[in-house]
């Protein structure tokens, strides 16, 4: 089985093939309006050779090849391997330095290994079922803490915000884009919590395995909690998801609404 050491090495390979790519290649538009280019797929052809020479019978959902029709192959493994080769691919595309690969191992539909990767900053997250670590430093599971209050936190928000949210924040709105990137400041605790809509599995699972480990916690608008499940056939997610600290969540919920339901 893949371990976290082997995601780590494989993240930084295919962050490599990504730098020489930077600048030098243009968009393509897919079927469903998301932009690509042959920067995504060459790096995934990349990590998907290495991930098979190690584990060959690991189901795999990958984002271009889940694009072009390919589907994990049935078995009654309870693995499946996440890979979103290029999280970003507009901030990439656009010259923009936030934006990386997120590799994530489920176990019975649950986030159980991940690494996120980000060259131009040079920023590796891990997480195992040990703990979290951001640049080899271990990751607290203690609450969001702001000097003062919420006022001086961050919270990360969709570049969509202005279109389908009414938000009464105190703090500051951020965007990086990239998801990966906002659920790695989640869990190290550098924003108090992030804002998701549209996204599938492979922008969710190698996050979600770093906010499982420091106790972050996601639900939707309307205060349920979250599952993987219905994402694990490649499905877009249903509804706004926000992912914090179980201390923060109530207060964040309290000043976030779809403007559908205004």
């Amino acid at each position: 089985m893949l371990e976290r050491e082997d995601l780590v090495a494989i993240a930084r390979e295919a962050g490599a093939l990504l730098r020489g790519f930077f600048g030098r290649v243009v968009a393509i538009q897919k079927a469903d309006k998301t932009l690509v280019s042959e920067a995504d797929r060459a790096t995934e052809e990349l990590i998907l050779s290495r991930v098979r020479a190690l584990a060959p019978e690991l189901p795999i959902m990958a984002e271009e090849s889940f694009a072009k029709g390919s589907r994990p192959k049935q078995t009654d493994s309870p693995w499946l391997f996440a890979i979103d080769p290029l999280d970003g691919t507009n901030a990439f595309l656009s010259g923009l330095p936030i934006w990386g690969i997120s590799l994530g191992l489920l176990f019975h539909g649950e986030p159980f290994r991940g690494v996120l990767y980000f060259p131009m900053v040079d920023e590796l997250y891990e997480a195992d079922e040990t703990g979290a670590w951001w640049q080899g430093k271990a990751l607290s599971d203690q609450p969001f803490v702001s000097p003062g209050s919420l006022a001086h936190a961050s919270m990360c928000m969709p570049s969509s915000l202005h279109r389908l949210f009414s938000v009464d924040f105190v703090g500051k709105n951020r965007n990086f884009g990239s998801t990966a990137y906002h659920l790695g400041l989640v869990a190290r605790g550098a924003v108090v919590g992030t804002l998701l809509e549209g996204v599938r599995l492979w922008d969710l699972v190698g996050g979600m395995a770093l906010c499982k480990q420091t106790k972050r916690i996601a639900q939707s608008l309307d205060g349920k909690d979250f599952s993987m499940e219905p994402l694990l056939d490649g499905s877009v997610l249903s509804a706004p998801l926000l992912i914090a600290d179980a201390s923060s969540m109530s207060a964040l919920l309290s000043t976030i609404s779809s403007r559908s339901c205004d």
